[in-house]
């Protein structure tokens, strides 16, 4: 399972993320913008060794519930997809001339993916819970 402070620090980068994308589009906020999107993707990879150091991803949840493995690599594959995205567009800010011409796809993009991540977090939690409430017999 995550740590807390795992969970926090992304968190705290996504919060970066919504403050950046609210400010008015120029270098300046590409310049941070492509800071914080560079620790997101940089989480990935280590996220994901943790878990393998761990057991494998969300093992807790298949020792508690074996049934659950296919919901636990629809999330694995989600995972997936969402670090793919991340990087999809990074490299498209990185490559842009420019902030202007890509801002209002940037901010609906990255609005997109924040609600992704969110949902995909929240989906994990609540697999995790319901493993743990199984496991423990308080149905």
């Amino acid at each position: 399972m995550k740590s807390t402070q795992t969970l926090e620090y992304e968190y705290l980068l996504i919060g970066d993320l919504r403050d950046l994308l609210s400010e008015r589009d120029d270098e300046g906020v590409r310049q941070w913008l492509q800071a914080v999107i560079d620790e997101i993707v940089s989480c990935f990879p280590g996220e994901m060794e943790a878990y393998e150091e761990d057991g494998g991803y969300l093992h807790e949840v298949l020792e508690a519930c074996p049934w659950c493995d296919a919901k636990v690599q629809e999330l694995r594959h989600a995972k997936v997809m969402l670090q793919d995205r991340m990087i999809d567009l990074r490299e498209r800010l990185v490559s842009a001339e420019g902030i202007q011409p890509i801002a209002a796809w940037l901010q609906k993009e990255l609005g997109e993916w924040i609600e992704q991540f969110t949902t995909h977090r929240r989906a994990e939690a609540e697999l995790v819970h319901e493993s743990l409430i199984r496991d423990y017999g308080c149905n």
